[in-house]
């Protein structure tokens, strides 16, 4: 089931909602021979992003499509930016392998968080 936006602001997608979309793209070229115009794929708080393939490319075994991302409302730096994924073909029972392409970020060292303050009463 899928939510209904309610909200003044201009609605953006994610940097992962749009890379799924990409995904999408790509693997529907690769099993179909063609690219779709557009694809839909639901987020994980339930709304359908029903988004525009601006990019496609496709050799013998592989295939990549970019979806450009909107941020909507939202001051993110990544606006804009054409996220492309890139599907090969594997050998048979290879599973599936997901790797970064150059640009994307990789955390090396653990995370922590005690540095924040968190706000000690509810605000209204």
């Amino acid at each position: 089931m899928t939510k209904r936006l309610t909200t003044n602001l201009r609605f953006g997608w994610t940097t992962g909602t749009c890379a799924t979309a990409a995904v999408n793209a790509a693997y529907t070229a690769m099993v179909t021979g063609a690219f779709p115009e557009r694809v839909s794929v639901i987020t994980p708080g339930g709304k359908e992003a029903d988004l525009e393939v601006a990019f496609i490319d496709q050799g013998q075994d592989w295939a990549q499509a970019g979806i450009i991302k909107d941020a909507g409302d939202d001051p993110d730096v990544t606006h804009g930016a054409m996220i492309i994924a890139c599907l090969r073909q594997g050998l048979p029972q290879s599973g599936v392998t997901f790797t970064r392409g150059d640009g994307v970020g990789l955390i090396t060292k653990p995370v922590s968080y005690t540095h924040l303050t968190l706000p000690t009463k509810r605000i209204v």
